[in-house]
């Protein structure tokens, strides 16, 4: 508390109101007004996750039926096995000793 706040306190100590009397039996008829409330019942609610399961098998099977490739497992594309080989060994020469590509210089 500082110099300035005790004239306002004394100030509150000397005109300090007194509080209305609290009206006979208040607290028993709050509570009776409680206990004769009805109390609602928590809703039970649906569980949302049970639409998810049906909607995701027919996603996948609609995917799968759209695409036609379900249940056939991946294959390599024929012929083109020399040309991919070609290339992976053209970058890997290129990083390997072309220092144009290098961050360390």
């Amino acid at each position: 508390m500082t110099i300035e706040d005790e004239p306002l306190v004394n100030f509150l100590k000397v005109h300090c109101p007194t509080a209305p009397p609290s009206p006979p039996h208040l607290e028993e008829s709050i509570m009776k007004a409680i206990s004769a409330s009805e109390v609602p019942q928590a809703r039970r609610r649906k569980p949302w996750w049970w639409l998810s399961l049906p909607t995701a098998a027919v996603l996948v099977g609609g995917y799968c039926w759209f695409l036609g490739n379900c249940g056939k497992s991946p294959q390599m594309a024929s012929g083109g096995g020399e040309e991919i080989e070609a290339f992976m060994m053209e970058v890997w020469n290129l990083s390997t000793t072309s220092s144009e590509f290098s961050y360390a210089k």
